[in-house]
């Protein structure tokens, strides 16, 4: 798939520039696949995993390097026990929608979507929480590279996301006391030999 004005001549110029490429230049990377396979009227196959794989093409989408594994941060909460409300900061339509969605795939529970509160900074994700929430808030963070973690002290039990324009996806997370690593496999280049 290319944008419209990407045609066969700008594919063959490009195909051009590259022919003389060296092999140990290239890079190459699975796209992250759910657990087990998938039996469908074509027979067995493998699905990419939802949020892996949509936060690896969002970040080749952005420029942002993928040639180092990222590895969550390792919390204590496991998403599955956290119900939080995400909330918009910006003026994009449907990003709250968007972002408990990614959540919701992640297990966190969702209780809501909305509009964040007058005066709300667009430009940065917050999750605002009260003071008994300081764990599952972390995990949250740990959920959302680039976040922030705002202590309340009157919000009582509450756990919110505020999004703003450093939103980019989600990202599954490490328990500490087990669960899944979420993490990307390490790229490797055209020249490697895979079977060695």
């Amino acid at each position: 798939t290319t944008d419209k004005n990407f045609g066969f001549a700008q594919i063959k110029e490009l195909a051009t520039s590259l022919h003389s490429m060296s092999p140990a230049n290239i890079q190459l990377l699975t796209v992250p696949l759910k657990p087990g396979n998938f039996l469908t009227s074509a027979g067995d196959v493998v699905e990419w995993d939802p949020v892996k794989s949509r936060r690896l093409f969002r970040d080749l989408t952005n420029d942002v390097p993928i040639t180092k594994p990222r590895k969550a941060p390792k919390v204590t909460i496991p998403p599955g026990s956290i119900s939080l409300q995400v909330l918009n900061s910006t003026n994009r339509n449907g990003f709250a929608a968007t972002a408990a969605s990614d959540l919701t795939q992640l297990g966190f529970h969702v209780t809501g979507t909305g509009n964040s509160p007058k005066g709300a900074n667009p430009n940065a994700t917050v999750i605002r929480y009260g003071p008994g929430r300081a764990d599952s808030a972390r995990t949250v963070a740990a959920a959302i590279p680039g976040s922030t973690l705002r202590l309340d002290q009157s919000f009582g039990n509450g756990l919110q996301v505020q999004l703003g324009t450093t939103y980019h996806g989600a990202r599954q997370v490490h328990v500490a006391s087990g669960g899944q690593s979420g993490t990307l496999g390490s790229p490797r280049t055209a020249a490697q030999d895979i079977c060695t």
